[in-house]
């Protein structure tokens, strides 16, 4: 899915980005807080309510990935059965500070729609201590609704 005025692209994964995915790099401190793609992929492909997603650039280059979960019931939180989190969104180090993010975060729900047509809510967890993410998150619309000690 293309947005128009938008850096980004994104889609879902294809066996064409695995090189590209395998190659993705995150800092030990990003890795605290989200997986590399090559570590959820598999699983990801394997699970029918999994559906993994891959960000590009205008050039076609991968930078970011997360992984859309249908039906998913995190630990300790109560959430709607016909949810849909976000999880293991990461944007590739190496690309990280352009603004990539953002871009993910405001296109993401129409996204999530062309995908799970059928869902209610839209959740994804975040470290209290990722400052950062809960930042960007809430900059794009995203309402604090729980916390979890």
């Amino acid at each position: 899915m293309e947005f128009l005025g938008s850096k980004i692209k994104i889609v879902q994964y294809k066996e064409d980005y695995r090189e590209a995915l395998d190659q993705f790099e995150l800092t030990e401190r990003q890795m605290i807080y989200s997986s590399l793609p090559k570590e959820v992929l598999d699983e990801g492909l394997m699970d029918p309510n999994r559906r993994p997603c891959v960000v590009l650039n205008r050039d076609e280059e991968v930078v970011g990935f997360f992984v859309l979960h249908q039906h998913y019931q995190h630990e300790g939180y109560d959430t709607p059965i016909n949810a849909v989190y976000v999880r293991s969104l990461s944007i590739n180090n190496k690309l990280q500070g352009q603004g990539y993010g953002t871009e993910i975060m405001m296109n993401i729900p129409e996204f999530v729609q062309s995908v799970f047509p059928d869902f209610d809510q839209l959740f994804l967890v975040v470290d209290a201590e990722n400052q950062a993410a809960w930042n960007l998150y809430e900059r794009a619309g995203f309402l604090h609704l729980a916390t979890n000690p």
